[in-house]
């Protein structure tokens, strides 16, 4: 094949194309400096009654619409906040999972159906969170740990680690423990 400026201009100009395929969607998050990205995986560490709840609630709000996985050990969350909070109900489906929570995950994943995951409770291996980083990109769904203690710092399946606590005052100290970096934006 001869290659001409052409040849060569067309070449890159697809390459192009299927470079800004690989863009993954940013999500709006005000209590994060850095960018919450479809297909990754955040955990939100901090004692129950902490605001990792009220955190999820905020970043529902500030990205309306979302179709929402919500699955816990043992249903603990209380819907009627949702509703005071201003979001609706119907886009969210709440699962108790009992052990199976990397069952529900995986299930409710490769559904295709919802456009973001939170996981309540429950220990995690670092083979399970790769599975899930896995189907998180595979599916352009981010997914939020919500889990009592941080996973080992800086476990490489999570994109970023927050720890979250609740002040005297009420308000919400969030503090990032890790950031993993990624090539592709």
């Amino acid at each position: 094949m001869k290659v001409n400026a052409a040849v060569l201009k067309e070449m890159f100009a697809k390459a192009l194309i299927a470079e800004s395929s690989f863009k993954r969607k940013e999500f709006r998050c005000t209590w994060s400096a850095d960018p919450v990205y479809a297909g990754h995986v955040f955990e939100l560490a901090g004692k129950p009654g902490s605001g990792k709840t009220e955190l999820m609630i905020r970043f529902f709000s500030e990205n309306p619409g979302l179709k929402v996985a919500w699955i816990e050990e043992e249903f603990s969350f209380y819907p009627y906040f949702w509703e005071q909070s201003g979001l609706d109900l119907k886009k969210v489906c709440f699962l108790e999972s009992g052990t199976h929570w990397s069952w529900c995950a995986r299930q409710a994943l490769n559904s295709g159906i919802f456009d973001c995951l939170v996981l309540g409770g429950g220990t995690r291996d670092a083979l399970e969170l790769r599975r899930l980083q896995l189907l998180a990109e595979k599916s352009k769904c981010p997914v939020f740990l919500l889990s009592n203690e941080p996973t080992q710092a800086g476990a490489w399946p999570i994109q970023m680690q927050f720890s979250v606590q609740r002040m005297f005052d009420g308000s919400l100290s969030v503090r990032k423990l890790s950031l993993k970096k990624h090539s592709l934006g």
